[in-house]
């Protein structure tokens, strides 16, 4: 179960450009564990600073994007400060990710490898 509650809710980010796959995930999110979460969706992570406001917590979030990018950025930097969970995609995450600490979902994934993930993620 995530950590952290907004609301009594757990709140989870998914940034991804692809729709379909985005989709996928954000549905797996709400079904693990029946843990009531809501999940939050943007395509990049400018769109997620824009759509997630301020103070917004943020207790999982998966993301497409380099390392180096979202560490260097508000935020993963909003992520440090709320102790955020954080699984990287992307060819990226594969070949940097884990070096910098982050919990990587390799390509191509499966809904069990998802779940996998996820639970290493949240047990950390």
């Amino acid at each position: 179960m995530i950590g952290a509650q907004d609301h009594g809710r757990h709140v989870a980010l998914v940034i991804m450009k692809n729709i379909i796959v985005a989709t996928d995930i954000c549905e797996t999110l709400r079904a693990v564990g029946g843990m009531q979460c809501d999940v939050i969706h943007a395509r990049c992570l400018q769109e997620a600073i824009e759509t997630i406001g301020n103070p917004r917590r943020i207790d999982l979030a998966i993301v497409e994007a380099d390392p180096d990018q979202l560490e260097c950025g508000p935020l993963g930097e909003a992520f440090r400060n709320w102790g955020t969970r954080v699984i990287l995609v992307g060819e990226a995450a594969e070949q940097r990710g884990r070096e910098r600490g982050f919990v990587v979902l390799e390509r191509p994934f499966t809904a069990n490898t998802l779940e996998q993930v996820l639970q290493a993620a949240l047990s950390e």
